[in-house]
């Protein structure tokens, strides 16, 4: 598929349908969201959803308030560690060719590891 046959749509609101292709995105990549995790990201933020030209839903990302503040929380299921990932990124030729460098736009960064509810304590 290419890029520019998605289209990006902020949703205020989601059909059965929308509901269908975002369970089988949790179901594929093992996330644990719920409809009840989708109906508080309308609620208090957004939600950007990539659609096909057929407009299933094939991705999402949203956004929630957090004071002055940026979070972007990622799940990665990759063979290296979290900190092997993210040094290989920050190392990539595409990233640091990009220009401008987005981190001119970073003031403090942070990583704060997570584990999905039900996968036990640290």
């Amino acid at each position: 598929m290419e890029v520019s046959e998605l289209r990006i749509a902020v949703k205020s609101e989601l059909s059965a349908s929308e509901h269908d292709d975002l369970e089988a995105l949790v179901t594929e990549a093992r996330w644990n969201q719920n409809a009840k995790d989708w109906r508080l990201f309308l609620q208090l933020g957004r939600i950007y959803a990539a659609h096909t030209a057929t407009s299933r839903i094939v991705a999402t990302t949203a956004t929630l308030p957090y004071g002055e503040r940026f979070a972007w929380i990622i799940r990665y299921a990759g063979p290296k560690t979290w900190e092997e990932a993210d040094a290989a990124y920050y190392a990539a030729p595409e990233r640091t060719a990009m220009q401008p460098d987005p981190a001119r736009h970073i003031a403090r960064s942070e990583s704060w590891l997570i584990r999905p509810v039900g996968e036990g304590q640290p």
